[in-house]
């Protein structure tokens, strides 16, 4: 989990605020162009921010480029990739101040990625900078990768290149999985101490652990490149060229062999039999899960594990799939990490067993609160987290919580919201990495509270909830902590459709917001958080307008959001109690908030960071 420190900034239209993140993609970003470059007249970005990476290409093929040195040395794209687990082309300069302050940053992950099959690329975009500046530049810095000359500017007008800072980071099939800026630390004119986020890093450490990077783009700042027109698309929309890349990066991590999915989607003869309901619940919205309501084109770079599929990916795997289905060359399909041989985390150092749950043959969703000891006599430090039932299909999800040395139980008929929550499990919800520069601790003599709701699935059944744990080496100055919002004055009436309720609480100190995990169940179907802050302003931290209780998510932040204290949080939600609702578990009957079955929640888990040394919360 990668934190930067932010502020809400600018007043937007109707009072409320905007951050700097936000505002900022606002101006740059033009969705209807897949070239994004400054305009004559707006005004300069000077500094890095995230942008919307599917308008910028990325997840897409990168074509086969021809690639010539300046030592007459010619391959192609597809040549230099092969045996490579992760390449970064990288835009340069002999003379731009900000292209020669990364030189050398740059030089020094190249040797730190020396035996990790990482290729770089370094491409002069300048056609003034001559043959003898560049062999200088490359002996300075020792600069051991292909550099071209890229006279003409093929090579940059082929990836879109916006500034001579900017680089590229291609997975093993030539897919483009970030863009933008080496890290944040130079601007245009501007300077940090040192780096908050290295985006590029990142990026490379994600590509070899088969991972997504959390931001996949960025603005590069540096000496803008004059924008050319990009290639006009060569061949056909194919399966191996842009659909396989689609389902890889939304679907394939459940629908897959052994995963929790009941059928995988890995292949083109697995989707085919399933082409009429994968466009159905594509076109319907319903897959791949996410509740957030559809916010603009740049709704997926506020999340850094956005899931729902972009409007432009949305288009094209509908498009194909009411074509012919052709499916181009398959050297171009994209790579798919395999599956772990054990633990997703790897294997862990601590796996905790609930108590076995027996499950009846047919009826309805069953509840049980089970209480683990962790047996640990000292406190330590998580570096991940798999929640994993010993039968998936009938797990329908699970919050875990944690009870510290001397608490009191937590009182039946009452969900534990005063206590921590570490995590909560749904098929495709199960995995949780801690990783950046806050650890999540659990105390010696701790207990977990695991509230766990099963289906029946045509058989008598058992099963448990098991978790696995992976520990730090080190204890963290910053500590990753939850802090529950709950609206436990439920009360939703009988055959009541459209029943809204509301609840707050207060930011007593300034609080880095790290993620939100939203929970209501059968009932829900609309959630928001806000945040009111104290001069008045109004962001939407979550619009959950599209609310299905079978998926848990985790909602991770790219950029942590830095509230001020005095800022009031206020949750809202829709509970749906008629007949009408497929899901109702007690039609007719009145609900409360609860654990139980027929109860229901409205609550959502705000994961903030503070120092190791604060307790008050």
């Amino acid at each position: 989990m990668h934190l930067v420190r932010t502020q809400f900034g600018e007043r937007v239209a109707g009072g409320g605020f905007r951050s700097p993140l936000v505002a900022a993609i606002a101006c740059l970003v033009v969705p209807s162009s897949p070239l994004v470059a400054q305009s004559d007249d707006a005004p300069l970005q000077r500094t890095t921010l995230i942008e919307n990476g599917d308008a910028l290409g990325v997840g897409r093929l990168v074509a086969d480029l021809e690639l010539v040195a300046i030592d007459d040395t010619r391959t192609t794209l597809r040549e230099l990739v092969q045996g490579k687990r992760c390449t970064v082309v990288t835009m340069t300069s002999v003379a731009c101040p900000i292209s020669k302050k990364y030189a050398p940053r740059l030089a020094a992950l190249e040797r730190s990625y020396a035996d990790a099959d990482v290729a770089f690329v370094y491409v002069n975009t300048v056609a003034t900078e001559t043959l003898p500046e560049m062999r200088e530049q490359i002996r300075d810095n020792g600069f051991a990768g292909l550099y071209l000359a890229d006279r003409g500017a093929p090579v940059a007008t082929a990836l879109q290149a916006r500034s001579t800072a900017e680089v590229f980071v291609l997975d093993a099939s030539r897919t483009l999985v970030y863009r933008g800026a080496v890290d944040d630390q130079y601007g245009v004119g501007t300077s940090l101490p040192e780096p908050r986020r290295h985006f590029l890093r990142d990026a490379v450490d994600a590509v070899l652990a088969g991972k997504r990077p959390g931001a996949r783009a960025t603005w590069p700042p540096g000496c803008l490149l004059d924008a050319r027109k990009a290639p006009a698309p060569r061949g056909e929309l194919t399966y191996y060229g842009r659909v396989a890349r689609v389902l890889a990066d939304k679907c394939v991590t459940c629908h897959r062999r052994g995963a929790d999915a009941p059928f995988s989607l890995e292949s083109p003869n697995e989707l085919r039999g399933r082409l009429s309901m994968v466009e159905a619940v594509v076109r319907d919205g319903l897959m791949p899960p996410w509740h957030e309501a559809p916010a603009g084109p740049d709704a997926a770079a506020r999340w850094a594990n956005h899931r729902a599929l972009t409007h432009r990916e949305r288009e094209d795997l509908l498009a194909w799939l009411r074509s012919s289905q052709p499916l181009g060359d398959p050297s171009d399909a994209p790579a798919i990490p395999p599956l772990p041989t054990s633990w997703w985390i790897g294997y862990p150092d601590l796996i905790l067993s609930t108590v076995t749950v027996d499950l009846p043959a047919d009826g309805p969703m069953q509840y049980a609160r089970l209480v683990t000891p962790t047996g640990l006599v000292e406190d330590r430090w998580l570096a991940a987290l798999e929640l994993r039932p010993t039968k998936v299909e009938t797990v329908h999800h699970a919050l875990v919580w944690v009870l510290p040395p001397g608490a009191a139980l937590p009182r039946l008929g009452e969900l534990p919201t005063e206590l921590e929550l570490l995590g909560a499990y749904s098929p495709g919800d199960d995995v949780f990495h801690f990783d950046g520069d806050a650890g999540r601790r659990l105390a010696a003599g701790s207990l977990l509270i695991v509230d766990l709701y099963a289906l029946p699935m045509g058989q008598e059944m058992r099963t448990r909830m098991r978790i696995g744990m992976r520990f730090a080496d080190e204890p963290s100055d910053r500590v990753l902590r939850t802090r529950t919002l709950s609206c436990d004055a439920l009360s939703i009436p009988a055959d009541a459709a459209g029943v809204h309720h509301t609840a707050s609480l207060v930011l007593e100190r300034d609080t880095e917001l790290v993620a939100l995990i939203p929970y209501m169940r059968a009932r829900g179907r609309a959630l928001r958080v806000e945040a009111h802050l104290p001069d008045g302003g109004v962001s939407t931290l979550l619009n959950a307008a599209r609310y299905d209780y079978r998926w848990q998510i985790r909602y991770a932040f790219v950029e942590a959001l830095r509230l001020p204290a005095g800022t009031r949080i206020v949750l809202s939600g829709e509970h749906d109690n008629s007949a009408a609702n497929p899901n109702n578990p007690n039609a007719g009957r009145p609900a409360r908030a609860g654990p139980g079955v027929t109860d229901d929640a409205l609550l959502v888990v705000l994961e903030t960071v503070e120092s190791a040394g604060t307790t008050s919360r």
